[in-house]
């Protein structure tokens, strides 16, 4: 995989049931106030869960897209290492 067009879905809202992210979605998890809480990605060949960013500075664009730093390293079946620049997965 050289490079993927990723695809943010809609927030969802601390309580809801958590939304069960696709392979290349990443979205937003926001208070009652609409207020960010976490940010969660799935990278896409990730094989099964989605991770949360908290230990990483996430970069909204006016577009919606976003970039993550540092890299994103998934662990388990799947394993992905790599980053998400305004939306687009590219391998490390």
């Amino acid at each position: 995989m050289a490079t993927v067009e990723g695809h943010r879905v809609p927030d969802w809202g601390i309580g809801q049931t958590h939304v069960r992210l696709e392979p290349g979605e990443y979205a937003r998890e926001v208070d009652g106030d609409g207020r960010l809480v976490h940010w969660w990605c799935r990278p896409p060949n990730a094989v099964s869960g989605s991770g949360v960013l908290d230990n990483h500075e996430v970069t909204e664009h006016a577009d919606g897209t976003i970039s993550v730093r540092p890299s994103i390293l998934m662990h388990g079946e799947g394993a992905w290492h790599g980053f998400l620049e305004r939306g687009v997965w590219r391998d490390a």
